[in-house]
């Protein structure tokens, strides 16, 4: 993990492996820049990224496509807002980072309801009723503590 001081507290995240997915951040990222100017960005990824959009990184050495339950704790910031690589940011999202000032995770509705083909497979999956929405693992905050 690169050596990083004075970081601000507050960042957004991303973990990011492959030449097409750390292209798919950088826009992200660039999205990010436009809306929310001030929030600074870090790459966790298998390559040291280098972009006007990256404002630190840590490279890595993933085992598995879900790398990021294994380095979301690599975050440099104390509170973080993590986004996956397919995002496009269109309005300013700094606003999450204040719902950290009193809940330790931020989660974000998905459109997505109860898939069946889950259903079938997860017991436990299929008794969440229809009406109950997930939430979206690609965008969610967190403030690092020891409950987190």
């Amino acid at each position: 993990m690169s050596v990083v001081k004075n970081v601000p507290e507050r960042g957004i995240i991303y973990i990011v492996f492959g030449e097409a997915f750390i292209k798919e951040a950088l826009f992200s990222a660039q999205s990010v820049k436009t809306f929310s100017p001030g929030i600074p960005i870090a790459f966790v990824s298998d390559v040291d990224v280098q972009s006007k959009y990256v404002d630190y990184t840590s490279v890595i050495v993933p085992e598995h496509v879900r790398a990021k339950v294994d380095f979301i704790g690599r975050s440099p910031f104390k509170n973080t807002i993590y986004l996956d690589s397919d995002t496009c940011v269109v309005r300013d999202i700094s606003d999450m980072f204040d719902l950290l000032e009193r809940f330790d995770i931020v989660g974000v509705h998905d459109f997505a309801r109860k898939r069946e083909s889950y259903a079938l497979a997860i017991p436990e999956y299929g008794e969440i009723p229809y009406s109950f929405s997930e939430i979206n693992g690609g965008v969610f905050a967190f403030r690092k503590n020891y409950r987190t």
